[in-house]
Order: structure tokens, then sequence, then C-alpha cells
């Protein structure tokens, strides 16, 4: 991905993928860093471990989330990018699509709701 997009004349976030995909990195980032905020030194970065623990539902949450979205983006660099567009056939296509939809029904069997916060 660097290497395409470092030549001279390319255009930057012109897919739904490459959009998609940014946000969802740099959400990662900040959802990460919330997350070892809650845990470490006892949870004293968000106020303390009674905040800490309350804020790890939330950061779970937020991961599951993100996991989609990060499917989602992944979908979209196959069948939207000019790069797949050129050098993936349709069976190659259909095989990684239907790998990420079997992923992503993995993670939905997996949640564990009562680890979730309550709405």
């Amino acid at each position: 991905m660097w290497y395409l997009h470092d030549q001279p004349n390319s255009t930057h976030f012109i897919s739904y993928h490459g959009m998609l995909g940014t946000g969802v990195v740099v959400a990662a980032w900040v959802q990460a860093a919330l997350g070892a905020a809650s845990v470490w030194w006892k949870g004293k970065l968000v106020g303390g471990e009674r905040k800490g623990k309350a804020l790890w539902k939330w950061h779970r949450a937020s991961g599951y989330v993100l996991v989609g979205l990060f499917l989602v983006t992944a979908v979209l660099g196959v069948v939207e990018t000019t790069w797949s567009k050129q050098k993936s056939g349709g069976v190659q296509k259909v095989v990684v699509v239907l790998t990420l939809v079997a992923a992503a029904a993995a993670l939905v069997s997996r949640v564990q709701r009562s680890k979730l916060p309550k709405l």
C-alpha cells in the first residue's frame, strides 16, 4: 500500500476503502490508548480503578465495532480498489469476501454480552 501511494502523481483517499481504512486505523489507535489508560497503574490515567473498569467495557465494545469496520474495509479493498480490479479474478474475490464474512460470523458468535456495557 505505501509503495503504491508513494508513486509520483498518485491520489489519496479516492475510494471508500481508503477513507474508511484511514478512519478505522486512527480510531483503533485511540481505542488502544484508552484501553491502556484504563488498566495501567490501576486506571490512574482515567480517574481511578473504578472508572478504569467502567471504561474497559466500552473499550471492549468499541473493539468489536472496530474489528467489524476493519472487515468492511477489507471487503471494500477487494471489490472497489483499482489494484484489486486489475490483479485479481472473480473467483479470488469471492473466496476472499466469503472468508471475511465467515470471520465476521465467528466474531459475532464469540461476543460475550456480559462483558459489554449495559445500554
